[in-house]
């Protein structure tokens, strides 16, 4: 957090640019309390300030930093969607503007944004210990039957099922609509979505300095407020960037910049960072257009149709057709409770099993078109990335490997995919993915069998 700061700070003199942003934190770096011009109050343990960089101010002895406002305790839990629309509707009022981005920054897990801030980690001199961690990590543990969310399965497995031994009790729980569900760690698209609709109505370029944010699920459910989504599809490194690279490209451009040329510049703020060259090689970014999501999702609806015919005496010869594919997130954590596969690249290998299926075929076709549409020349993908199992290429979906993965508890499945949780991605409302996911893994059977 500290280096991104320092580098917004020497940016100056954009004048046809604005930048206003809410940091929330538990650490009050030098750097910080030094380019405030207001003292930050509160004792911690979590300060969240809503701050504006005045790049008019070219005397360095001068802090750059406006505190425009300072949010309260309550008001920091970036999992409220309803905080998150007061702090943009604040900024809205601060500018007279023609065009938003919007930028976030921060642990991202496929479909959510934002973690609980680490502990304040000490050093022996009483200094806090940055955190290096990268993505948020879910508690490994297993209740192999809540997954289903069916009720005489829960209550045969009431005792096992995150502690609660007492029936009657665990009976209660599942008489409020399955509200025992903890909801997930950050704030997901669906709230996202429903906090720019609830301030700036529409921004025309969203960037996600996030990890594994470019699944098709987020893109889906940001189509509508949103033009373009530059995110990574792979891990996102928190430094890697240069954003006086990207805002000079805006500000050259300003009286004639379009969306695309934002999303454009956005990745090569990126790719023109001077940065370790082992950072440049495991990262996917992608500026990935959505009004093709529409389209795209009927093609892999058309796909997902016939897989699962297929599926019926098959599902050993899918299950080794996935295994083919690397988890793009389990190059990097083996333990990590995400199972993500490049998109493009599992429906061309599925391709060779469904030689017969000119349904298939033709869907697939037709994604292929749109789908280079969508991405344009707006991608970067780093060596270790371009081949192999991984060859990211613009957009993931959510695609276990084995039961057990889905079995873990709190696993994406659990929170966005099964029927019955109240978190169903606004995707698989639309889609037939999860009722393929459900059947090759759970025996559950799709409405298209029925």
């Amino acid at each position: 957090m500290n280096e991104v700061l320092t580098e917004l700070l020497k940016i100056k003199g954009k004048s046809s640019v604005g930048i206003a942003g809410c940091l929330c934190t538990t650490v009050l770096s030098e750097t910080l309390k030094k380019s405030v011009d207001k003292p930050i109050a509160g004792a911690g343990p979590l300060y969240s300030l809503t701050l504006r960089l005045n790049l008019d101010q070219l005397d360095p002895h001068s802090p750059r930093l406006e505190l425009l406002r300072q949010q309260s305790q309550e008001e920091a839990d970036f999992f409220n969607p309803d905080n998150v629309s007061a702090i943009l509707r604040f900024i809205k009022k601060q500018y007279v503007y023609e065009h938003v981005v919007l930028a976030t920054w921060d642990h991202g897990s496929g479909y959510a944004i934002f973690t609980t801030p680490d502990p304040v980690k000490k050093a022996p001199n009483g200094q806090p210990i940055p955190g290096k961690k990268a993505v948020v990590m879910h508690p490994d543990h297993h209740a192999p039957v809540h997954r289903l969310f069916d009720r005489e399965a829960l209550l045969k497995h009431a005792g096992k099922l995150r502690g609660k031994a007492h029936l009657k009790e665990f009976v209660d729980m599942l008489d409020e609509n399955l509200q025992w569900l903890s909801p997930p760690r950050g704030l997901t698209m669906d709230h996202l979505r429903q906090a720019i609709k609830d301030s700036f109505g529409h921004v025309e370029v969203i960037f996600m300095r996030n990890c594994f944010m470019q699944m098709f699920d987020t893109g889906f459910a940001l189509r509508e407020v949103t033009d373009y989504l530059v995110a990574c599809e792979s891990l996102m490194y928190f430094a890697a960037y240069d954003y006086d690279i990207f805002l000079n490209v805006l500000e050259a451009n300003a009286d004639t910049i379009t969306s695309a040329e934002v999303a454009s510049a956005a990745i090569l703020g990126f790719t023109k960072c001077r940065v370790e060259a082992s950072i440049r090689s495991d990262t996917a970014l992608f500026g990935n257009q959505l009004s093709y999501y529409d389209a795209l999702d009927k093609c892999i609806n058309r796909m997902t149709e016939e897989l699962i015919r297929y599926a019926q005496g098959n599902k050993n010869a899918l299950l080794r057709c996935r295994r083919t594919l690397t988890d793009i997130v389990r190059a990097d954590y083996k333990a990590s409770g995400f199972q993500l596969v490049d998109a493009l690249l599992w429906f061309k290998k599925a391709a060779s099993l469904m030689a017969g299926s000119k349904k298939y075929w033709d869907a697939l076709q037709e994604f292929l078109v749109y789908h280079q549409q969508m991405v344009g020349d707006r991608q970067f993908v780093g060596k270790l990335l371009g081949g192999g199992g991984y060859r990211e290429s613009g957009f993931s979906l959510y695609f276990p490997t084995y039961q057990r993965n889905i079995e873990k508890y709190r696993s994406f499945y659990e929170l966005y995919y099964a029927l019955k949780t109240p978190f169903r991605s606004e995707f698989t409302r639309y889609s037939c993915w999860d009722e393929f996911i459900g059947y090759l893994f759970l025996d559950l059977t799709p409405d298209s069998l029925v």
